[in-house]
C-alpha cells in the first residue's frame, strides 16, 4: 500500500512539474512576443514622427488629367437649323505645366427623333430654402441662338466635328 501511495505521489509530482514547465514556456513566449511588438511599434512611431517633423520632404502632388474620351460638351448655340445645332464648345485640354485649359471649337450637333431635350431650372425648396436643380422636358424648338447647352452623346465626341446627340440640356444662366 505504501508503494502504491508513493507511485501516485510521484505521478502527481510529475504532472505538476509538466504543467508548471508548460506554463513557464507559454509565459516566456508571450513575454517575448509582447517585447517584439513593442520594439516594432516604437520603430514605426519614430519613422512617423521623423516624417512629420522633416520640413524638406516633398508632399505628394496629384496632377489633374483629362480623359481620353468625351461623351458630353457644353457651350453656346451659334446656329439653330431644322435638325442640327452649331455650338461653340468648351474643349478641355492639358497644358505642359499641368494646368487644365479650355479651348473654344465649333461643333455640329445632329438631332434626331431619339434625342431627348430638357431644360434645367434652379428652384428653391420652400422647407429647406436650399437651391435645387429641376430637369423638365423641352422640345428642340425651345433652343435659341445664344443659349448655354450641354450635349451628351453615346459615342466618344472628343475629336468629332459632327456627332448625333442623345440628349441636349438647356442650362440655367446665372
Amino acid at each position: 500500500m505504501l508503494n502504491e501511495k508513493n507511485g501516485i505521489d510521484k505521478i502527481k509530482i510529475a504532472v505538476t512539474l509538466v504543467v508548471v514547465g508548460v506554463l513557464a514556456v507559454i509565459l516566456i513566449l508571450l513575454a517575448r512576443s509582447i517585447w517584439s511588438l513593442n520594439e516594432t511599434l516604437q520603430k514605426n512611431t519614430a519613422v512617423i514622427n521623423t516624417a512629420k517633423e522633416a520640413p524638406g520632404l516633398p508632399k505628394p502632388v496629384i496632377k489633374p488629367s483629362i480623359p481620353d474620351v468625351l461623351f458630353n460638351l457644353s457651350g453656346l448655340i451659334k446656329e439653330h437649323g431644322g435638325s442640327f445645332l452649331m455650338m461653340e464648345a468648351d474643349i478641355p485640354s492639358m497644358l505642359e505645366s499641368g494646368q487644365v485649359a479650355r479651348e473654344k471649337e465649333i461643333r455640329r450637333v445632329l438631332v434626331n427623333t431619339e434625342t431627348k431635350v430638357s431644360r434645367l431650372n434652379i428652384i428653391t425648396d420652400q422647407q429647406t430654402k436650399k437651391q435645387l436643380i429641376q430637369e423638365v422636358a423641352a422640345v428642340f424648338k425651345d433652343l435659341k441662338v445664344g443659349d448655354l447647352i450641354e450635349v451628351i452623346a453615346k459615342d466618344d465626341i472628343s475629336q468629332a466635328y459632327e456627332f448625333t446627340a442623345s440628349q441636349i440640356r438647356l442650362l440655367p444662366t446665372m
